[in-house]
This record gives structure tokens, C-alpha cells and sequence, in this order.
């Protein structure tokens, strides 16, 4: 191929990279997701076919000479004007190099015919590129998806690479490829078929020093199909647990019927594991994940990965009973050298990304080395669950008659919630009285059937204090903090361990991946782990634990996270307040801190603990005779979601003041309390701004910008306003922030531009009849006069009682 090709080619390549990136470019990056490909990460374009619409003929000129480029005969309406098919229309593309990382041929896939066509522009090169000269073990695939799959699984060890055929087809550069490596040990053919055709060609090829074996896939698979159905793990299993024997043209044939090899690969793997590739055919697949920890020495086990030893010094203490106290001291040995010792927690992600940059800048120079150390991850923390102990967790919350006394005279006590109130900002709440008492309760609800959960937004204020005194005042064996959520650290082997627990989760948008488990958390209040390890004979089975109870759950993220709407739906959504007088306060707040005019007391810390002790020894069934008076009218989003937490408020509140209410006995000898109307009043109070946060579609600062510009059209009786208007209401905000609100309320359909003027600034004007937040508010005042009404009536009726007295 001319240099100017050449140039012409990796020009247009870079436009087919950058089109898959487009925002627009949906179906592409669908249908490689459904095959199991990232674009990214294999560096895929994508070609609509319009690269040359619009472009003169010199420009389609060495397009049309490559072949990239063809007349067609279709009719014009231009007589002047020539139509062309072009090569790949509207498919996904891989680049194709020579030995000196030139891209000198193209393979499309255009997915969406009715059968998928692929084709190759020319017969030069290799995809994905020419394997560096000290290669020692190459793997050959059939055709480009199966060795982009192969790729995309990240299995190849140091100095192993892949190379394509031609559909099946053996070129003469494959040939100069294998005759070039001089470190070339093995060759490995990996095909779905015993046929050995292709094999004896590469044979060939090969000097008489190198060894040849074929990967036989099992039936109906191939590399990608094994990438979608079965993960990396399934083509690590095939790569790892490869079985041999030997026939008369010395071709090794790796089948599911023979020895087992004894490859480097292996020699890293147990020798007792196992796998069924006939399994894999069937339409229930179980793919055992393999375990490399060495358990020779329990004090020091070992993690081996070719050249890379980890070794946990400090062993694996299985006697801790919350997974995200588990912290392990590690010697990491790279090449036969220690390159790096120091402590990880391996249930935070930040740190265990951190630790991976560490390993990188000391020399640790392997292929995906994230991948690596993340199973590793994975390994100790099965291990951990299921070698821990089945025995519910001890409770260490009990607590003296004197303590005990303390604590329920506390609860007696007139306006208890203020009280409690007082009592957190002795320990550092600072204002957030609503939000805060939320939380409290949210954290009580655990000891009840349906917790509540609940998560802080907010744009800037810090969550992470208001959850961290919520996480203190909780008894120690009730509260797990997740710094990463995942099954692994909330899925232990018995309900007990995680029922009447809360789970404190200070950063939500981090667990984006784990959202699966978040989701089974709140909604469903279980979750379930998969886990290996070895039976009494050695050989590894797989086990499913599973956790289910009442779990209740507090959470933070910045406003404009998007959550799935399962979570939305089943968590209370607090806006965190962010004025200047909440700012204020948190000055003053830590500059007392610093000063050491403030500091916790631990006295109302031990009293907050104490009094949620005597609430979990107290066993109450709760009625509550006013729920369907409470069934919210209107059009809401969240309706039957937002009844159901408002009762649940109510139940809670009712429970924290059981000690003020009558009890009685049912008939299954079981203590009972009614909900009274003041239960009611707190719950409405409190639950109120939950309801405009989660219903609106803007958020509080938004809302009362907006409120501000109605309002300011209604005073000066005027339809519209300008930018220098908006400096008389809303003065207080620099200019970034009211061009956000302006944009977010043209977006929304709030208001839009009447005139535009880049000099003097806009004209704007409402378009919005607010009827949606019209209609908010009156469901939420129907909620207070029912909660008026109930008040009135039992006003009367205890007057009516101490008349009857009298």
C-alpha cells in the first residue's frame, strides 16, 4: 500500500473512533455490548457511510483507488454528481497492522442486516497487530471477533499473544509472523472443530522446535459466545484447565477426554480443579471461578500469578464478623524481589485503586494487572465468608439497671423528639434538625419488619458528618459502614448477621456497579453470594449464601446522581440545607472544634446507645387504627412508595414512645400500642420535605429561584423579565449559577427566551402554569388538616373521658 494511503487510512480510522464516541452512535455500541466488546478498550470505529458526503472528488479519490470507495449505478437527481457504496456501510470496524503499527486493512461488521456481514477490505496485515519478537506463546482464532473476545477477556499473560486468521484462512504474513518470533515456544490454534485441516497448514508453518497444540472448543461455542455467556472466568477455565493427548502428526489436540497439560498457565492453577466442558453446551452452565491462594501456611497465604507473589503477612482473620474491618498486611514479590509492603482494606475501592497505582510505579509491569489484583480480592474474601463461623454475632450491648433506668426515663420524657434532638447535637449535628431525626429514626427502624431507608443529596454541603454520628451513636454490633458495596460484604452465611443491622454507605455514586445489590438491600431486604471453596477431599465446589432481614440503610450522594428507580422509590430522599446560616454554623461548629470549646459527649453518646438497646429488648406490636384516613389524594409519582414510608414514619415514632402509651395485651399474650394523632403530626412534619424533594422535578434551590421569578412578574405586573431584572430578586447568586437555573428551567419547560439580545441579555418569559407543584402542595395540606382533624377529635375525646370521670 502507498505511504499516502497508508495516511489516508489512519485518518480515516481516527474519524471512525471518534464517530463511535458520538452521543448519537447508539447502535454500535449496543450491539458490541451485546457480543460481549467494549469499543474502548479494543479500540473499535464505527463507519455510518457518510464519511464522504459533501467532499470533493479529490478527496474520494484514494478512497476510491483503496477500494474503500466504489460507483454504484444507483439514479441521481444531479447529473453532475457520481453515487458511490462505500466499504463497511453502517458497521462496526477494526483496524488491522503491519510490522511497523501501520494500519493498511480494515474488517467490518455491518450488524444490521438481516445476516450479520463481515468483510475485510484487502488481504495485507494482521489484527490486532504483529506480536512483539520476544512472544513466547501465541494463539491463533479463526476470525477477528473471536480474537478480539480473547483479547477483551484479558487472560493473556505476559509475552502470550493472539493473532486472526482470514476467516479460517491462513495468509502468507502469518507465516512471516510465526518464522520472525524468536523466543516462540508454542502455538496454540484455538477451534471449535477436531478437524485438523488448518492445523496441519499451521503446522507447516512452524519450525520443528515449536510445539503445536489445538484448543478444542466445546460444541456449539466459540471465543465470543463464551465471553457473552460465561464471562472471562469461562475462557480463563478453557485456557487454564486445557486437556491433552497426542496423535500421529504430533499436533497436541486439547479435548475434555485426556491428560491434563502441564503448561507455565497450569502450573499456577490447583491441580484439583475441574471442569465439565460438555456442561457448557447445556442451558444451564455453572462455571466454578478458580482459586489461587495457597493455604500451605495458614499465617502466611499466597496469591501467585506468574512472576507476581502476594503474600498476607497477617493472615486472614476470620474471627472479625463484618467483612469491611478485614484489613490485610501485604508483601508484594515481583521477579523474585519484594517491591512493596503496606496495609490494604479490601473492601474500599479508593484504597484498593490506590494500591494498584503503588504497584504500577514500583515496576510491576504486567498485562492488566488491575484484573490480577482484583481477583485476588475476590479470593480473600471468599475465603473469609466461608470460613467464617455460623454462631450469631455476641452482643456486647448490654447494659446496667442504673443505665437502663437512665435511658427510660429518658424516653418518658414530654417532646422526646426534641430531646433526642438535643442530645445529637451534643455529639456534633449541627442544624438539619428534620433531616437528622430522619436518619435517627431510619436507624431505629431496623429493630422493627420493613425498614426505613433513607439518602442525603446534596450539591456541596458534607453528608459525611451526619452519617458518621448516626454510624457512632448505633450499637457497635448493629452497624456495618461500606466504603464499597457488594455482596461480598453485607452477603454473609446467616440472617443473623445482618438482620436489625444498619448499613451506612457515605458515598452512594461509587457503587455503581454493586447498584444490583443496593437495590436488593432496600427493596427486598436480602441479597445472596456465590462463593468457592474446597471440600474435605480438596477439590473446589461452589456455594451459595444468602442473607435476608430487616435491614435498614442510610446513604449520601451529590444531588443529580442518577439512581435506579427502585431505589427512589423505597428511600426517603433528604436535601441536605445549603444556605448561608447552615454554613455559618458549621463554621463556628469546627472552628470550636479546633479550639476545643467543643468536643463530643460521650455521656449523650452512651445515652443515645443505651436507649436504642432498651427499644431492642422491647418486643410491641404496633396498630395503627388512622391509616386509611392518611391515603394521600392527587396525582403523585411515588403515591403507594410514599404512603407506605409516611406509615412506616409513624410506626417508628409510636415505637420510640411506647413508654408513653397504654399497653395492652392481644389475645396471643402479646404486648400492643396504638398510634396516636400527635404520632401522626411528627411523622407529616418531618416527612413533609421528603415528599416535595422526591415529587418535584426541581430541586429546593431551584424551586425557590423560580418562585422568585413568578413573583417578581406578579409585582410588577409584567409578563416578562430581563437579566438586569433577575439582579433585583436573585442578586445573591453569581451569574454561573442563574445561567444553570435558566437553562434547567428551559430545559424542564418552565420558562423560555422570548428575545434574545447578546449585548443587554435575554427576555424571558413563564410558560409553566406550575400545576404539577399546585397540586403537590395541596396534597400535602389535605395530609395536615387529616392530621388536624385526628388531633381535634382526640382532644375532644379525652375531654369527654374526664367528663365521664368527673
Amino acid at each position: 500500500m502507498k505511504d499516502t494511503h497508508k495516511i489516508k487510512l489512519k485518518e480515516l480510522f481516527s474519524s471512525f473512533l471518534n464517530g463511535i464516541r458520538n452521543r448519537k452512535s447508539e447502535a454500535p455500541k449496543k450491539y458490541l455490548e451485546s457480543i460481549g466488546l467494549n469499543h474502548e478498550d479494543l479500540n473499535i470505529g464505527f463507519n455510518s457511510g457518510q464519511f464522504h458526503h459533501r467532499k470533493s472528488e479529490e478527496f474520494r479519490k484514494p478512497f476510491i483507488d483503496m477500494g474503500i470507495l466504489r460507483k454504484s449505478y444507483v439514479p441521481v437527481n444531479d447529473p453532475n454528481r457520481t453515487a458511490y457504496t462505500c466499504f463497511g456501510f453502517y458497521s462496526v470496524v477494526f483496524a488491522l497492522k503491519n510490522k511497523l503499527e501501520e494500519i493498511t486493512n480494515l474488517y467490518s461488521v455491518r450488524f444490521k442486516m438481516d445476516t450479520v456481514v463481515k468483510e475485510f477490505l484487502n488481504d495485507e496485515c494482521v489484527y490486532p497487530s504483529y506480536p512483539h519478537l520476544l512472544t513466547k506463546r501465541v494463539f491463533i482464532c479463526d476470525n477477528v471477533i473471536n480474537t478480539a473476545s480473547l483479547i477483551q477477556s484479558k487472560t493473556l499473560e505476559n509475552r502470550e499473544a493472539t493473532i486472526s486468521l482470514f476467516d479460517g484462512e491462513i495468509k502468507p504474513q502469518h507465516e512471516e509472523i510465526l518464522q520472525s518470533l524468536g523466543e516462540l515456544e508454542e502455538v496454540i490454534y484455538i477451534s471449535n472443530s477436531t478437524d485438523t485441516t488448518t492445523a496441519d497448514k499451521i503446522k507447516e508453518l512452524l519450525p520443528s522446535k515449536i510445539k503445536l497444540s489445538v484448543a478444542v472448543l466445546p460444541d456449539g461455542e466459540d471465543l465470543n459466545t463464551m465471553l457473552v455467556n460465561y464471562d472471562s472466568q469461562g475462557i480463563l477455565k478453557f485456557l487454564n484447565e486445557r486437556k491433552t493427548t497426542e496423535i500421529e502428526n504430533e499436533i497436541e489436540i486439547i479435548s475434555s477426554d485426556s491428560e491434563k497439560s502441564t503448561s507455565k498457565r497450569d502450573e499456577v492453577i490447583s491441580s484439583d480443579s475441574e471442569i465439565n466442558y460438555n456442561s457448557l453446551t447445556s442451558a444451564k452452565i455453572v462455571i466454578t471461578k478458580i482459586s489461587t491462594l495457597d493455604f500451605t501456611n495458614l499465617k502466611y497465604p499466597k496469591y501467585i500469578h506468574g512472576d507476581l507473589e502476594i503474600e498476607i503477612q497477617n493472615g486472614i482473620n476470620t474471627e472479625l464478623h463484618d467483612l469491611s474491618r478485614l484489613r490485610l498486611s501485604l508483601k508484594i514479590t515481583y521477579q523474585g524481589n519484594v517491591v512493596l509492603r503496606d496495609t490494604l482494606n479490601s473492601t474500599q475501592t479508593d484504597t484498593v485503586k490506590a494500591f494498584v497505582r503503588k504497584l504500577k510505579n514500583v515496576g510491576v509491569e504486567i498485562p492488566a494487572i488491575d484484573k490480577i489484583f482484583n481477583d485476588f480480592i475476590n479470593e480473600v474474601e471468599s475465603y473469609f465468608l466461608s470460613s467464617k463461623k455460623t454462631e450469631a454475632p455476641k452482643n456486647n450491648s448490654t447494659i446496667s439497671e442504673s443505665r437502663k433506668q437512665l435511658a427510660l426515663d429518658f424516653l418518658k420524657q414530654d417532646n422526646l423528639l426534641d430531646a433526642l434532638y438535643t442530645e445529637l447535637t451534643k455529639v456534633g449535628i449541627v442544624g438539619e434538625k428534620n433531616n437528622s431525626m430522619l436518619l435517627l429514626l431510619t436507624s431505629i427502624s431496623r429493630m422493627l419488619n420493613n425498614p426505613l431507608s433513607a439518602i442525603c443529596t446534596s450539591s456541596k454541603a458534607d453528608t459525611s458528618n451526619l452519617l458518621s454520628v448516626i454510624s457512632e451513636i448505633t450499637c457497635d454490633e448493629d452497624v456495618r459502614e461500606l466504603d464499597a458495596i457488594s455482596s461480598n460484604v453485607i452477603g454473609v452465611d446467616n440472617d443473623k448477621a445482618i438482620t436489625n443491622k444498619l448499613l451506612v454507605a457515605y458515598e452512594i455514586s461509587n457503587l455503581k456497579k454493586s447498584f444490583w445489590a443496593l437495590e436488593a438491600i432496600i427493596s427486598r431486604k436480602k441479597v445472596f453470594k456465590e462463593t468457592v471453596k474446597k471440600n474435605v477431599k480438596g477439590y473446589l465446589e461452589s456455594t451459595t449464601y444468602r442473607a435476608s432481614g430487616n435491614i435498614a440503610f442510610i446513604g449520601a450522594t451529590q444531588s443529580g446522581t442518577k439512581l435506579p428507580e427502585t431505589i427512589k422509590q423505597h428511600s426517603l430522599l433528604l436535601a441536605l440545607t445549603e444556605n448561608k446560616e447552615q454554613e455559618l454554623l458549621q463554621l463556628q461548629q469546627e472552628s470550636k472544634k479546633y479550639s476545643g470549646i467543643f468536643q463530643k459527649d460521650a455521656s449523650s453518646i452512651q445515652l443515645l446507645k443505651d436507649i436504642q438497646t432498651l427499644l431492642k429488648q422491647s418486643s410491641v406490636i404496633i396498630k395503627n387504627p388512622y391509616a386509611e384516613q392518611l391515603i394521600p389524594e392527587g396525582n403523585l409519582n411515588y403515591k403507594v412508595s410514599l404512603y407506605q414510608q409516611l406509615l412506616k414514619l409513624i410506626e417508628v415514632i409510636a415505637f420510640v414512645h411506647q413508654f408513653q402509651i397504654k399497653r395492652s395485651t392481644a389475645s396471643n399474650n402479646t404486648q400492643q400500642i396504638t398510634v396516636t394523632p400527635e404520632h401522626i403530626k411528627s411523622a407529616i412534619t418531618l416527612i413533609k420535605p421528603v415528599i416535595f424533594n422526591q415529587e418535584d422535578v426541581l430541586t429546593t434551590k431551584q424551586r425557590k429561584f423560580f418562585n422568585q421569578c413568578t413573583e417578581f412578574l406578579k409585582k410588577n405586573s409584567t409578563a416578562q423579565f430581563t437579566n438586569k431584572d433577575i439582579q433585583q430578586f436573585g442578586g445573591y447568586l453569581n451569574r454561573k449559577i442563574v445561567n444553570d437555573y435558566l437553562r434547567i428551567l428551559d430545559n424542564k419547560g418552565f420558562l423560555e427566551i422570548a428575545e434574545s439580545d447578546l449585548k443587554n441579555g435575554n427576555t424571558y418569559r413563564i410558560v409553566s402554569d406550575n400545576s404539577q407543584y399546585d397540586e403537590l402542595v395541596r396534597v400535602i395540606d389535605l395530609l395536615e388538616k387529616s392530621s388536624q382533624e385526628l388531633m381535634k377529635v382526640a382532644s375532644v375525646t379525652l375531654h369527654l373521658k374526664r367528663g365521664l370521670l368527673h
